[in-house]
């Protein structure tokens, strides 16, 4: 059986929204996927500024965005099929929207970007609320993607993803360990607008700072989730404290907060891996860790990463622009694809939920009467 779906997802980078058309192929219980088109929709400045201060909101104007943030997320698939050509070729659209409120100790979760205005928008069935039933079986509601590394990269064990969270996952067999270790992209994209920068190209600010160990230190005591073992899922939350920590930090060069932050998160890397092979008694040395996201496109940050887990004999594995870039968008389609079968589709291996679950509500559009 094919599926031709198209996959959204907006990330806590704030950079923008990724859309993917894809073809995924089970047969006898194997999966397949090819990605036809994908594109990433620029966050504008107006977008980040009201997604980004959307948890300051009064409940009636937040309610008001998130029909909103839906109209405008179901004009970027109209504008991406009508581009492709894509129209009577696609099944059903999964979208995971932009994350504001995730509390797993209190068993909640919220994305911004209202389904049903998607699907009225796009005339098409849209899958969303991608983490609710986890949450609900006492899962972290995350992470999410490691159903579709299961599934549709089965010949590789570890990831790591560098978006604006950095997560990792490794699989053995049918097992899963899979958790967020420390915010990324949303800290180092949020430095560099002390220099006016978008994100800091290939790392070549970073680069050129030096690392503070005083700074470093602070970062590795700032939080006792750093030293909470797994399952454990991150909110937005904690980036926002780390970047206002930063901007106090008036008489320190900017280049010298990157480069100390990308050394912190590499450690952090190289201590999650670690305490995958002490906790599960296993050795990963000689593996590869496949990376993902947009940090992987920062060579100084990868370099970074590297020198961390030579250390533990990991070698760095960058695979095609395309899954670098919408893996996660890809894994959203096959998430969506398993909600229309009734499949279960969030591990609970990788949440910590008491069982497996079949997250997603489905909105159906009508079509327009004459």
């Amino acid at each position: 059986m094919t599926y031709k779906v198209i996959g959204v997802m907006s990330g806590s980078s704030l950079d923008g929204i990724d859309i993917v058309y894809t073809h995924i192929t089970e047969k006898s219980g194997t999966w397949s996927s090819t990605i036809l088109a994908a594109m990433c929709v620029p966050t504008t400045q107006n977008w980040q500024q009201r997604l980004s201060q959307s948890t300051q909101l009064h409940t009636f104007d937040y309610l008001h965005l998130h029909k909103q943030y839906g109209v405008y997320i179901g004009e970027c698939i109209n504008n991406f099929i009508e581009q492709n050509e894509l129209a009577y070729q696609v099944d059903f659209v999964a979208v995971h929207g932009h994350t504001t409120f995730h509390s797993p100790e209190k068993g909640f979760t919220a994305q911004l970007g209202c389904g049903a205005n998607i699907a009225a928008q796009i005339q098409l069935p849209v899958i969303d609320n991608l983490r609710a039933m986890d949450m609900a079986y006492q899962g972290q509601g995350a992470p999410i993607v490691p159903i579709g590394e299961q599934l549709l990269f089965s010949s590789q064990q570890l990831f790591l993803n560098l978006g604006g969270i950095a997560n990792l996952s490794f699989h053995q067999n049918s097992k899963v360990v899979a958790f967020d270790i420390c915010p990324a992209n949303a800290v180092c994209n949020a430095l560099v607008q002390e220099i006016n920068l978008p994100m800091d190209t290939n790392g070549q600010a970073g680069q050129q700072g030096k690392i503070n160990e005083e700074i470093l230190r602070s970062l590795n005591e700032s939080t006792h989730y750093f030293q909470q073992p797994y399952p454990k899922s991150l909110s937005n939350h904690l980036g926002k404290n780390l970047i206002a920590y930063f901007e106090s930090l008036t008489d320190i060069d900017v280049n010298d907060k990157l480069r100390t932050y990308y050394h912190f998160i590499a450690q952090k890397i190289k201590v999650a891996i670690q305490q995958i092979q002490q906790h599960e008694h296993v050795s990963l040395a000689n593996q590869t860790m496949l990376i993902s996201g947009g940090g992987a496109y920062n060579n100084f940050l990868v370099q970074c990463i590297q020198e961390q887990l030579g250390e533990i004999e990991i070698k760095i594995v960058l695979p095609d622009d395309n899954v670098i870039q919408f893996k996660e968008a890809l894994t959203m389609c096959l998430i969506g694809i398993l909600r229309w079968r009734e499949s279960f589709n969030v591990l609970k291996s990788a949440s910590g939920a008491k069982q497996n679950t079949v997250n997603g509500s489905i909105w159906y559009a009508n079509k327009l009467e004459e």
